[in-house]
């Protein structure tokens, strides 16, 4: 799973976008020790198994659309065998669609290739199966009134006259109880199906909405873009939500509007709810439920309130990856749901898709009694490999402790602006652990500097060469000591990526960094038809600056900032010369390669034809090394982003800990941390990341897997008659000796301050667009920062 560590911004502003405080976490004992009689749900997960040709080799598996109803699970299926070669013979043959052996040829292909709907029971056995015509597709499963299962369906016609839909009810059994076809040809997309007491359908699409009487008739359509992918029932009514937004989609607002299923228009008064309530799972029974990041809550849509069912405390479950309209509460002592995800098969990277039910039971009895609590703060929900490895902890034998996850983003404010946001969020935890109330494991926290002080979080030096440490000759330490704040190491990193500015040598010469001089003093020299940079935002290329030059503007111990200096004032000459209002699509389709008609002619292909000097990328393995080093003639230098120091590229956080100063079981949180760093810890939380970590046997596992299955691909390609020079960089020794070469030289870090970068932003707008002068922005940003600072 490829997880950005910028995405945090991205991830916490789409949690945002629903942010209820009526669902906020009761403080809890820091010292709570777990009961007996405390609430617990064993957990049950069974693979939803295909049953498969035991005679045949499958390339593909797939079980999606996974719907829980009463005690069956029913899910679309697809199933890809690999062709013998005589079966692909024909296949690869042109012939007329109406002879013999065209038929032949279609019967071959069906005894290859299956799709359908099956029936599963809780343990995942394949109980019935329904045989959908290849002419067909299933669109959605949803659940009916009375335990009936609705599949929609849609005939393969690639005309743009639209789609011919159809719906067809089951019941439990898989027995047939209605079937009928839409009136008119539709040409949007639907992600669910809402059955009405009397008789009618509704189709709920984004921006589209379609009501059908009983026998398929288009009584109705509301399309209109504000509309949301969103219907919602309470008691007999149906409700609509759209959003109002401002030009810069940041202050978003959501309301509900009641449909009327007669007229098909919006009647009433607009509602004010939730943002959060769009992330919801609603069905036509009015059920209303939301997961988040701590658990599972029961909304009702018009008072906005909401209740808490079921924490993740309170089991041992990966809640990674679940489908949100898969939720059924069976009864107030059992929940289930569907999670998928794709696992590679083997080396060659054949994928198989996984889907898993997952049945959750109240147990009479704790089985944890008698552990603590170690408390871990979160922005955003956690990803599945840790939620693993929290889960293998929390179940091993000799353990005193259970790790209780605290995600902060899933009753907080309603967002007003991406680093407001995320200054909003740092800050109560912040304050929550100032008081005492705070995590003893903070995740992902080395993108907020304002953490890094002994005030707040302990030296993991002191661990790192303790009697329970890490031998540094085994790790990389240079990229430790990147994130040291004056010779500490208040956040560890799990893994990470490279980010910065990638270079053409022939264009700006050989170098590993710059600082704001340097930088340009060479860009003046490049020649009038070579573009310096692929287009940034103001906001973007002003936060990659500043995430690379941070501790140089704030010294947090001695609360002093530095904003009125010749150095950040050529920072904002540096963003307003190269920023942009809006980027341009910086990708143009093109007709350069005989195998892929629709290549990209993007910024990497400008670099190759040396009219672009530089580029912004993020490096985070060896295949992606490799693809850079081919172009330019080999000539691609990592130059980084401007610096006052001229460091060069930066470790990009992607899984990092940390531990309060305030904790009170400090030692038994560095056990937790500990083991991540462990060579077969790293290597599956790497993979899990797409990312770079921070122990070399494991760098070296998985870069040596990527040069055997680059050569295996090189192979196939070339078995199969294709010419693979367009289509794959060979992978050599020589690549994984300068990716190795290039994590060694890293020696600084991407981090920020929210609530430092939000008034910056502010301050300098009017100065990108013209209409302040500079000193008096670096003035205001100067004082307004100093008060900031000196008030934590």
């Amino acid at each position: 799973m490829r997880r950005n560590w910028k995405r945090i911004l991205a991830t916490v502003l789409a949690l945002a976008l629903a942010v209820p405080a009526s669902a906020c976490k009761k403080k809890r004992p820091k010292d709570e020790v777990i009961k007996e009689s405390d609430t617990y749900f064993t957990a049950s997960e069974k693979e939803l198994v295909i049953n498969s040709d035991p005679d045949k080799k499958i390339l593909m598996s797939n079980v999606d659309n996974a719907r829980i109803v009463g005690n069956t699970i029913v899910a679309n299926y697809t199933l890809l065998y690999e062709y013998p070669p005589d079966v692909m013979k024909w296949l690869d043959e042109e012939v007329d669609p109406d002879s013999e052996i065209a038929i032949e040829i279609e019967n071959m292909w069906n005894d290859y290739y299956q799709t359908g709907v099956a029936f599963f029971d809780f343990d995942g056995n394949m109980k019935n199966i329904i045989e959908i015509p290849d002419s067909m597709q299933v669109v959605t499963i949803d659940e009916g009134l009375d335990n009936e299962i609705i599949v929609l369906l849609e005939t393969l016609d690639y005309s743009y006259d639209g789609a011919n839909y159809y719906i067809r009810t089951y019941d439990e059994n898989a027995a047939l109880l209605d079937s009928i076809s839409v009136s008119e040809n539709l040409d949007s997309w639907y992600s669910s199906v809402f059955a009405t007491e009397d008789g009618k359908y509704i189709l709920v699409g984004y921006a589209d909405i379609v009501v059908l009487t009983s026998n398929g008739y288009v009584e109705g359509r509301l399309q209109d873009e504000m509309l949301q992918e969103s219907l919602f029932r309470s008691g007999d009514k149906y409700y609509v939500m759209s959003y109002l937004s401002n030009e810069s989609n940041l202050e978003v607002k959501a309301y509900l509007q009641e449909l009327d299923t007669d007229s098909v228009v919006m009647v009433g008064d607009r509602i004010d709810v939730d943002l959060r309530l769009s992330e919801s799972y609603s069905n036509s029974q009015g059920e209303c439920y939301l997961i988040t990041g701590n658990g599972i809550e029961k909304v009702d849509i018009l008072s906005g309130k909401s209740e808490e069912f079921l924490n993740w405390d309170n089991t041992d479950v990966n809640y990674g990856n679940i489908d949100r309209d898969s939720l059924r509460i069976l009864s107030d002592d059992k929940v289930a749901f569907i999670r998928s995800s794709w696992e590679a098969a083997n080396e060659n990277e054949t994928w198989i898709g996984k889907t898993y039910v997952t049945v959750l039971t109240r147990a009479e009895k704790n089985p944890h009694a008698g552990k603590t609590y170690i408390e871990m703060g979160v922005i955003g929900t956690l990803g599945e490999e840790v939620q693993e490895y929290i889960l293998r902890y929390n179940n091993a034998e000799g353990n005193p402790a259970r790790v209780r996850v605290h995600d902060y983003t899933a009753s907080s404010a309603m967002v007003t602006g991406s680093s407001q946001y995320l200054s909003d969020v740092s800050e109560q935890v912040y304050l929550d652990m100032l008081s005492g109330n705070g995590p003893d494991i903070l995740v992902d926290f080395s993108g907020y500097s304002q953490f890094n002080s002994e005030e707040v979080l302990v030296d993991l030096n002191t661990y790192v060469d303790g009697e329970s440490g890490l031998n540094r000759d085994e790790y990389f330490d240079n990229v430790l000591s990147a994130f040291e704040t004056k010779d500490k190491l208040f956040q560890i990193p799990v893994c990470f990526d490279i980010r910065g500015l990638m270079g053409n040598e022939i264009l700006i010469g050989e170098r590993s960094g710059w600082t704001y001089s340097e930088f340009f003093q060479i860009v003046e020299t490049l020649d009038p038809d070579v573009t310096v940079m692929e287009e940034m935002r103001y906001n973007e290329l002003l936060y990659e600056l500043l995430s690379n030059a941070m501790d140089s503007f704030i010294d947090y111990s001695r609360k002093e900032v530095y904003f009125d200096g010749d150095e950040f004032k050529q920072l904002l000459q540096i963003v307003k010369e190269y920023g942009v209002e809006t980027v341009h699509d910086s990708y143009d389709y093109v007709d350069s390669y005989e195998y892929f008609p629709n290549s990209f002619y993007g910024p990497r292909e400008k670099m190759d034809e040396g009219i672009l000097a530089l580029t912004d990328t993020y490096i985070y393995s060896l295949e992606q090394y490799a693809e850079n080093a081919s172009i330019c003639n080999g000539k691609v230098i990592y130059v980084g982003m401007p610096s006052p120091e001229g460091t060069g590229m930066s470790a990009a956080p992607m899984l990092t800990m940390a531990i309060s100063a305030f904790s009170k079981k400090k030692d038994e949180a560095w056990n937790f941390i500990r083991q991540m760093f462990d060579e077969d810890a790293q290597y599956d939380l790497t993979n899990s990341f797409s990312s770079i970590p921070l122990n070399r046997k494991a760098f070296d596992k998985i870069n040596d897997e990527a040069i055997s299955r680059n050569a295996q691909q090189i192979r196939d390609l070339i078995e199969n008659g294709w010419d693979t020079e367009e289509m794959i960089t060979p992978i050599t020794q020589a690549h994984k000796e300068g990716f190795l070469k290039l994590v060694e030289s890293v020696s600084t870090i991407m981090s920020s301050d929210p609530a430092v970068i939000a008034i910056i932003e502010e301050e300098t707008a009017g100065y990108f667009a013209g209409q302040r002068e500079l000193d008096e922005v670096c003035a205001n940003i100067q004082k307004r920062t100093t008060i900031i600072v000196n008030e934590r």
